[in-house]
Parts: structure tokens; C-alpha cells; sequence
């Protein structure tokens, strides 16, 4: 991978200043990145791993497992008293060996998921033996097993969610603008764009073009010269880029049956160069404005969240 490191660092990002319009700038950026990427980055067909053991279990209780279905093949072609002993040993030191290390297990989970609670819903999911969209999925008690069929429906249920705008009441009075001082958000420089990318979780999310998150974060140091240059010439223009208000959706089951297209709510996972824009804008926008925020609101504040806000109530109603 240092070969693709060496290809963006050197190359001439300064080509982007010679555009018109973003959109044609970040045609370009992304033209070059992905032949950089096919160019220098290896291709290996992933076959997926098939483990007949369950995850918590150890090396050790692998090892022992092979050791007694050795002796007990043995003991059944030459019924050798000693091969015996050998299988009946192993046998309970494997029981022994798997409850202690299941125990460990689940006290190794329930510790992870105060930090990360999606890693509770992952071991719940892993009892149930289910994944997380079913394969068959009904729309009207019609059933759709075809994998391009499932996507279609969930993309046309999504569609049909989107609410038409209303006209608005005419007593409504809104606070005039004029009395706050106006949001000025400076040219963005290098170090700031990689500071905000070296922040980015080690994770293979990603958005519609397939760049995930870790990308940005390893390669922090050479993508935000390129980055930079297209911030601030969407600043500077007034002009967010296209491509970066598209995103992936994914279905997030509800409540119900979950082999119901009905039951399922659309979430959209942005491209992470956009999210690097988002918080640019963030930044700035932010310190302009949180001594005119309510010291009551959660939504939009660093810290505060939907947890905070129930908390809150909760303490409040008890």
C-alpha cells in the first residue's frame, strides 16, 4: 500500500484549481483516485472463512477437540484401554474448558457493550442464529425471496415515505436573522482537514462510492491537499458538491415482523468526504452559534444525544 501512498502524495492535486464548478473538480478527483486505487492496490478474491466452532471458543479447546476425536477414532478401531482413557479425559477437560471460557466470553461482552452497545445487539443476533434481513420478505402478504427483488421493494416502500411539503400557517412568526451576527466560515487549511480525518473511526464503513472510513484515516496526510483545494472551492462558490448528497440506504427493522418491508425504516449512510465537509461546516457553524442554543437542548450538541435526553426526562419525571 505504500506504492498508493506515493502515487497520491505525488500527484499534482493542483489541476483541480483549473476547473469551473466542483462538480467537474470532484469528477476529476475521484477519476484519479480510483485509478490510483486500481492501480496499486492488490486484488484478492475473498472466499469466506468456514468455522465450525463457535467464537469464544480458544485455541486450547480446538486443540483438545482434534486430540480427543483422535483418540476416540483409535480407541473405536483397536479398542486400545489406554486410547480410552485418553478420549474420556479430554472429553472432560473440554467441558470444563468450554463453560469457563463461554463465562469469560459473555463477561468480555457485557464489558465491551457500555462502550459500544451495538456489540450487545451483535451477541444477541448471533443466539438467535438469524441475520438481519430475512430471506424471504413480504410486501401485502406477498412473498419476495429474489435478492434484486428484495432491494426494489424496500426502494420503492422508501420512496413512498417521503412526505409532500405543506403550506404553512399563517400565524406562524419566525425570529428575524438579522439580530445575530452572521456565520463566517474561513478558508480551510491542510492541517485542519487532516486533523478532522485522522479523528475518523478505524471502520470499513462507507457511503455510495465504497470508500471507507479507515481509508480516510490511513491516508489522512495525502488526501487532504486534494480535499482542501475542493472545500474551499465549494466555499468559496457557494456550490456543495453532487455527489456528496447522494448516499447508501439501508433498511433498519422497526418493531413487528421482520419479514415485513412495512416494518423497516430507511437510514442514510453519506459518503465519509462528505461527512469531512459536514464537519468542516460544523466546526465554524457551532462556535457561532452555541451561546444563542438553549442550555436544554440535546439535538445537535456535542455530547448530548437522544440518551441524554431521555436521561434527563427521566430523572426529571421520577
Amino acid at each position: 500500500m505504500e506504492s498508493l501512498l506515493s502515487s497520491i502524495d505525488s500527484f499534482n492535486w493542483d489541476e483541480l484549481k483549473s476547473f469551473d464548478h466542483v462538480d467537474d473538480a470532484l469528477d476529476f478527483f475521484y477519476k484519479k483516485l480510483f485509478q490510483m486505487i486500481e492501480d496499486h492496490v492488490p486484488k484478492k478474491k475473498y472466499t469466506p472463512a468456514t468455522n465450525l466452532f463457535p467464537v469464544w471458543f480458544t485455541a486450547s479447546i480446538k486443540r483438545n477437540i482434534r486430540s480427543k476425536n483422535f483418540y476416540r477414532s483409535k480407541w473405536l478401531r483397536t479398542r486400545n484401554q489406554n486410547c480410552r482413557g485418553q478420549f474420556v479425559r479430554l472429553r472432560a477437560l473440554i467441558n470444563s474448558e468450554i463453560s469457563t471460557a463461554y463465562d469469560d466470553y459473555v463477561t468480555s461482552i457485557m464489558e465491551k457493550m457500555k462502550l459500544d452497545p451495538k456489540i450487545f445487539w451483535k451477541f444477541i443476533n448471533q443466539k438467535k442464529n438469524c441475520s438481519r434481513i430475512p430471506g424471504v420478505m413480504y410486501v401485502d402478504e406477498e412473498p419476495h425471496d429474489d435478492p434484486q427483488a428484495v432491494v426494489n421493494i424496500f426502494a420503492e416502500h422508501f420512496s413512498e415515505l417521503n412526505v409532500e411539503a405543506v403550506d404553512e400557517p399563517e400565524n406562524i412568526r419566525y425570529t428575524s436573522a438579522d439580530q445575530y451576527p452572521p456565520v463566517i466560515v474561513p478558508e480551510i487549511s491542510e492541517d485542519e482537514i487532516k486533523s478532522i480525518m485522522s479523528n475518523f473511526p478505524n471502520k470499513t464503513t462507507s457511503g455510495d462510492n465504497g470508500i471507507p472510513s479507515f481509508f480516510l484515516r490511513n491516508y489522512s496526510a495525502v488526501l487532504a491537499k486534494p480535499l482542501t483545494i475542493i472545500i474551499n472551492f465549494s466555499l468559496k462558490n457557494c456550490i456543495f458538491p453532487s455527489q456528496w448528497k447522494r448516499a447508501r440506504v439501508v433498511p433498519i427493522f422497526k418493531k413487528g415482523n421482520n419479514a415485513h418491508v412495512h416494518n423497516y425504516r430507511p437510514i442514510s449512510i453519506l459518503s465519509n468526504f462528505a461527512k469531512v465537509y459536514e464537519e468542516v461546516l460544523y466546526r465554524d457553524i457551532y462556535f457561532s452559534v452555541h451561546s444563542y442554543l438553549s442550555t436544554q437542548q440535546h439535538g445537535f450538541i456535542r455530547g448530548r444525544s437522544t440518551v441524554t435526553n431521555l436521561a434527563t426526562i427521566s430523572q426529571y419525571i421520577t
